[in-house]
């Protein structure tokens, strides 16, 4: 009896510290579902950002660091994440392209990467970047046809496809794409995406809006809510429903209140409806979590516009000024020197004070300087000589 206790605890100790350096690997997909594996290869490729491993003891190696599988897809994952924060900018896509290569080199028949680089130049020759050149559809193509004949069963090649021939106009075949990415994942919010997208190309808002609810009811990957929010506003403002396009902005805002491209496109709406005030907040709340360009032009009109109110409808002109002078800042135009340039001259005048004539003056000139043919600019600098 003492015999069999004995084996029976030395057996128990043995199989621990057999495990004592096992690493159990924790990871969230994309619909938000806590998973662990005793196997980083069995991590989904698309949840590898969400992913953590620990250990009883050692020093864990970096996701990317890691060889194989493994590696390709933490690089992959990562320069994944670089397209999805791109919005113009072409720094994201160019450190994208590069860990695509880093890939290659480690792996040369990578589809992965393959797949990847398909979605950097179609995405560089969106926005007039590296690849803007005539043909970019077709190297994107090229890119995307290699990724598939080394894995045809690849979700993401599929995934991308169908953005791809859409954006060529090719419906049909982007049909396909959707339709082999389902069969492969037919649960995946980003298949929902795929859908809602063709149904938004083909015109059918009932389709558009079902699939985007569908996916805001599924996830919480941050790519795929952005894009569902996007197409539910885009239907909603072509419907004419504003309400319900605000209330799908607060509802994206409250999920990612920091996404400063949706406060942007938030503040964006907010001008439309002539509610400056609330959209020079929002703009001014992206503007400090990122500068970007998009967001700089918004601020940029919007100062204009709450200044040119002021000065015009409200007969505040030294609250004006300090409109146009926040809209130089971001990009100088002609319109702000003009507004900028009226606002002295209506102050200097009631007050008669010279010196912020000839600042009036100075101001029109540059907008005179910025925009030659601007004939309300010479008609107001000739006003404003008259009063000296």
């Amino acid at each position: 009896m003492k015999l069999k206790n004995v084996t029976f605890i030395f057996l128990i100790c043995f199989l621990f510290a057999s495990n004592i350096h096992a690493k159990i690997y924790s990871w969230m997909d994309e619909n938000g579902i806590k998973h662990f594996t005793d196997s980083p290869t069995n991590m989904s490729i698309k949840c590898l950002d969400n992913s953590s491993a620990f250990t009883f003891s050692g020093t864990e190696k970096t996701q990317e660091n890691l060889g194989g599988i493994q590696g390709e897809k933490a690089l992959y994952k990562r320069a994944d994440q670089l397209m999805n924060e791109h919005r113009g900018e072409g720094d994201k896509l160019i450190e994208a392209e590069k860990l695509l290569q880093k890939i290659l080199e480690i792996n040369p028949n990578s589809a992965l990467a393959y797949t990847g680089l398909s979605r950097v130049v179609r995405r560089s020759g969106q926005v007039g970047g590296k690849y803007s050149q005539p043909g970019y559809l077709a190297k994107s193509q090229k890119y995307l046809n290699k990724a598939l004949g080394i894995d045809p069963t690849l979700y993401d090649a599929y995934w991308q496809g169908v953005y791809l021939y859409s954006k060529g106009n090719d419906l049909q075949t982007a049909k396909k794409m959707a339709q082999k990415a389902y069969e492969i994942n037919p649960h995946s919010a980003k298949t929902d995406i795929m859908f809602a997208q063709l149904a938004f190309e083909a015109g059918d808002e009932d389709a558009v809006i079902r699939r985007s609810n569908a996916v805001i009811s599924k996830t919480r990957n941050e790519a795929c809510l952005h894009d569902a929010y996007f197409f539910l506003v885009k239907v909603y403002k072509k419907q004419g429903k504003y309400v319900l396009v605000e209330d799908t902005y607060l509802k994206s805002l409250e999920a990612f209140p920091n996404n400063a491209w949706q406060l942007d496109s938030y503040a964006g709406f907010l001008a439309l409806r002539n509610r400056l005030d609330e959209a020079i907040e929002y703009a001014e709340k992206a503007i400090s979590i990122m500068d970007f360009g998009m967001v700089r032009n918004r601020l940029k009109k919007l100062y204009i516009m709450k200044g040119a109110d002021l000065l015009y409808n409200q007969g505040k002109p030294k609250e004006a000024s300090d409109f146009f002078l926040s809209s130089i800042k971001y990009a100088p135009s002609a319109e702000a020197y003009i507004g900028l340039g009226t606002s002295y001259s209506m102050i200097g005048s009631k007050n008669k004070d010279n010196e912020l004539l000839k600042k009036g003056i100075e101001a029109i000139e540059m907008a005179i300087e910025l925009n030659p043919e601007n004939g309300a600019a010479k008609r107001q600098l000739k006003a404003i000589r008259r009063l000296l």
